[in-house]
């Protein structure tokens, strides 16, 4: 089967790095629950600004880590002959971002996996249509709605680290479409 993710909030977990960017500079304890695209609807302006300012340079981008076991969930995948896509919506024309994302896909989050594509864009659903998925996770709930005609199967993550509207989109889904975690794939292909 072919399987494309996401990145952000689906695989690693940018959302605690946003938390902790705001605790360590501004010494505030904020639990918010977004992506660099939403920080300007839960913060100050001037924090917003700063957050995609730092966004990317190394030192920001290095402190998201990966989500527990979403590694391990990938190696079973593997092993059992899936191909694995990785589209993110990351700016892919800021070299520096896309270098910095790479280095760390490759050698800190996802060594030995083998992504048959990674694909920085704005607009997922052209590749989507051309990868001809069989499944594709996201956290985002727009992208969700956007990608149904173009996968297969297109499951949402809903957990707290994900957009807070999520957990009220999740309650109008069928409960398959929705997942708090990737390991849940693994009992579906």
């Amino acid at each position: 089967m072919k399987i494309g993710f996401d990145l952000d909030n689906t695989l690693i977990d940018f959302t605690e790095a946003i938390n902790l960017f705001v605790k360590n500079k501004y010494n505030i304890e904020h639990k918010g629950s977004y992506s660099l695209g939403f920080v300007d609807n839960e913060l100050p302006e001037n924090i917003a600004k700063d957050i995609k300012d730092s966004f990317g340079k190394s030192i920001f981008l290095k402190t998201v880590k990966i989500i527990p076991d979403v590694y391990e969930t990938l190696i079973k995948l593997q092993e059992k002959g899936h191909e694995l896509y990785l589209i993110t919506a990351r700016d892919g024309s800021k070299s520096e971002i896309k270098d910095i994302t790479l280095d760390l896909i490759y050698c800190s989050y996802f060594p030995g996996i083998k992504f048959k594509s990674i694909v920085f864009c704005k607009d997922k659903n052209k590749y989507l249509d051309k990868f001809n998925l069989d499944f594709f996770i996201d956290d985002n709930p727009d992208i969700f709605m956007s990608a149904v005609p173009y996968v297969n199967r297109v499951l949402l993550i809903s957990n707290e680290n994900t957009f807070k509207y999520n957990g009220e989109l999740a309650k109008k889904l069928n409960p398959e479409c929705v997942i708090d975690h990737i390991s849940k794939i693994l009992k579906m292909v």
